[in-house]
């Protein structure tokens, strides 16, 4: 198993690109990438909605793994390669930037 999360993550792991969307109305940034919807933050700043962003993508992780059974069956092998990656690396906000492509 863990040969083929590998495997799919490292084929897709070049695409992790995030997109950052600025609402003129509102006057904020969403910041989000394509893999993994659920990892997204909303700021004032760019800087605030990747810092948002970091923080959702380890809560989520953590809920993600916790809960594994039910979330196995929504998420594909890249997804779940990057969401585990972001479980692993959950202390090391810096890597976990990197992951997510925000640096």
């Amino acid at each position: 198993m863990r040969s083929k999360t590998n495997r799919a993550y490292k084929e897709r792991s070049e695409d992790v690109k995030i997109k950052v969307e600025f609402d003129e109305k509102m006057q904020i940034y969403t910041i989000f990438n394509d893999i993994v919807p659920h990892f997204n933050g909303v700021g004032h700043t760019k800087e605030e909605a990747a810092e948002n962003m970091l923080a959702e993508s380890i809560t989520f992780a953590e809920d993600y793994m916790e809960n594994y059974k039910v979330f196995a069956a929504v998420f594909d092998w890249t997804q779940h390669a990057l969401i585990s990656n972001i479980y692993r690396k959950k202390a090391d906000r810096s890597e976990i930037r990197r992951i997510l492509g925000i640096d």
